[in-house]
C-alpha cells in the first residue's frame, strides 16, 4: 500500500469521531496526488463525505476537487463527486446532465451521483428528497449488471443511510418510510452483488430497521434470517455474536422471554471462549440486551 493510499485509510479510520481534523487535512494529500495519481478517485470519496455529509461545507468541497485537485480534477471519478456535491446542496437534479461517459458508462455514473448525493441531502434533515433520490438510485441500480460497481455503492449508500436513520430518537413519518426503503434497498442491492456475509448483514440491518420501527415480528423473521445465513456459513464467532444480539433484541421486543434467555446464553458462550477483543465486544452486546 502506497503512503497516500495509507493517508486515505487513516482518513477514513477516524472522520467519524473528527471530521474536522480529517478536513483539515485534505488539501495536502490533494497537493500530493501527482505523486500517487492512482488515489485521485479513493481522496475524491473521501472528500466529499466529509466536507459534504458530515460537515456540510460543499462550496469548500468544490473548490478543492476543482482546484486543489489540479490535472486530476477532470477525471470522471472526481466530476461524479463533484456533481454529487452540487446536487446535495442545490437539489437541482439538471446538474445529471454533466454526468461524464455515454451509454453504460453513463448511465452507471448517474446511479453513483444518485447515491452518493442522498446521504448529504439526508444529513441536511431533507427526508423527501433523500427518499426521491434513494428510489432513483436503485431503479438506476436494477437497470446495470450485477458486477457494475454502482450497484454495490446502492447497496452501502442504502446501508449507511438505514444505519444513520435508525439511530435519531426524532424520526418523522418521512424518515421513517426513508428508513423502511433504505433498508429493503440494501438488501436487494446485496443480494445481487455482495457476498453471503453482505447478505446476512442486510438482514441484521432489516432486522434493526423492523425494531427501530416498533415492529417486532418482522424484526424477528429477519434476525432469524441473519443466524440461519450464519450458521449454514459457519461464520466465525465474531460475525455470529452479532446475529445472536439482534435476534435476542427482536425477541425480547416479541415477548418471548425464553427465546431471548437463549440467545443472551449463546452470547455468553462466545464471551467465555474468546479471546479479550471479542470477549469484550460480546460482553457489551450481551449487557445491551439483557
Amino acid at each position: 500500500m502506497s503512503e497516500m493510499k495509507d493517508r486515505i485509510a487513516e482518513g477514513w479510520r477516524r472522520h467519524a469521531a473528527d471530521p474536522e481534523e480529517v478536513a483539515g487535512t485534505l488539501a495536502a494529500m490533494a497537493a500530493d496526488l501527482e505523486g500517487s495519481p492512482e488515489s485521485a478517485p479513493a481522496l475524491a470519496g473521501l472528500a466529499m463525505h466529509v466536507l459534504g455529509e458530515h460537515l456540510g461545507r460543499y462550496d469548500e468541497a468544490l473548490e478543492l476537487l476543482q482546484a486543489g485537485f489540479g490535472s486530476h480534477a477532470g477525471s470522471p471519478p472526481v466530476v461524479r463527486a463533484r456533481l454529487a456535491i452540487e446536487l446535495a446542496r442545490d437539489a437541482d437534479e439538471a446538474v445529471l446532465a454533466n454526468v461524464p461517459g455515454d451509454g453504460p458508462q453513463r448511465a452507471s455514473g448517474e446511479v453513483l451521483v444518485w447515491s452518493n448525493a442522498l446521504g448529504m441531502r439526508a444529513a441536511r434533515g431533507d427526508m423527501v428528497t433523500a427518499g426521491r433520490w434513494l428510489g432513483r438510485a436503485g431503479a438506476g441500480a436494477f437497470q446495470l449488471p450485477s458486477d457494475d460497481p454502482a450497484v454495490r455503492a446502492v447497496a452501502a449508500a442504502a446501508n449507511n443511510l438505514a444505519c444513520d436513520l435508525e439511530s435519531r430518537t426524532d424520526r418523522g413519518v418521512e424518515a421513517n418510510q426513508v428508513l423502511r426503503s433504505a433498508s429493503q434497498l440494501a438488501f436487494s442491492c446485496w443480494e445481487r452483488a455482495g457476498t453471503w456475509v453482505h447478505v446476512e448483514r442486510a438482514e441484521y440491518r432489516l432486522a434493526k430497521t423492523h425494531l427501530a420501527l416498533g415492529e417486532p415480528v418482522p424484526a424477528v423473521t429477519h434476525a432469524l434470517g441473519c443466524l440461519q445465513i450464519c450458521v449454514q456459513q459457519g461464520a466465525e464467532p465474531g460475525e455470529l455474536v452479532y446475529a445472536h444480539e439482534v435476534l435476542a433484541s427482536a425477541l425480547r421486543a416479541a415477548g418471548d422471554e425464553a427465546g431471548h434467555a437463549e440467545q443472551v446464553a449463546a452470547i455468553l458462550a462466545i464471551e467465555q471462549a474468546a479471546g479479550p477483543e471479542l470477549a469484550a465486544t460480546a460482553r457489551k452486546l450481551r449487557e445491551s440486551v439483557s
